[in-house]
């Protein structure tokens, strides 16, 4: 009883059923329907995106955000998967320019601050991690991932005290891999306790 136009629109909301219900493979399956119909929805394009991506299909993934991101619809989400998936090629250049358009729509997106902290880290850019780690632990005082990687830029910077101080702050949040985190605060501690011996003398 229901017309074909009606009928080539519920590829959409299948897609969507499928992903709900964690059958992907599905999902993807009436999504691809819906785009050989033309009749590819915005937020079931964007879903489409996630699902490659999810399924480690990179270039594929790609080539649908950049699509939405052409047609002028693009959300900071959308930048941001396109820098989730060049980050995966390891192609941090790319992915810091899509974090960094991110946070020109969005400036407390926690998870693109944390990710182009993590790409800068990737180039070697540690002056720049370190003001985004920065403010994403102002942001999220309770993240002891954020403060270990900070910690971990600042010593790259032989900012060391800070560092340390760092490190301590991700422990005492309950930083995940205390053997990790217990030799960094070790080689640190003897590390300042050093240079201040130095500047006593």
């Amino acid at each position: 009883e229901l017309s074909p136009a009606t009928t080539t629109q519920l590829y959409n909301y299948l897609g969507l059923t499928y992903y709900l219900t964690g059958q992907k493979a599905k999902a993807l399956e009436s999504l691809n329907k819906a785009k050989d119909l033309a009749a590819l929805s915005d937020e079931s394009h964007r879903l489409l995106a996630v699902l490659l991506l999810d399924e480690g299909r990179i270039e594929d993934a790609i080539l649908e955000l950049t699509s939405i991101i052409q047609s002028g619809k693009a959300s900071a989400d959308d930048y941001n998967n396109l820098g989730t998936a060049y980050s995966r090629q390891e192609n941090y250049d790319s992915a810091s320019r899509a974090f960094e358009k991110v946070l020109s729509l969005e400036p407390k997106h926690l998870v693109a601050i944390q990710n182009l902290g993590l790409a800068y880290i990737q180039l070697g850019q540690y002056e720049d991690a370190e003001n985004n780690l920065r403010k994403l632990v102002r942001l999220q005082p309770t993240d002891s991932k954020a403060f270990y990687n900070l910690g971990f830029v600042q010593e790259q910077l032989q900012k060391y005290t800070a560092a340390l101080n760092s490190y301590n702050k991700a422990k005492e949040l309950g930083y995940a891999d205390t053997a990790k985190i217990d030799q960094a605060i070790e080689y640190l501690s003897s590390k300042t306790s050093t240079s201040d011996q130095k500047t006593s003398e």
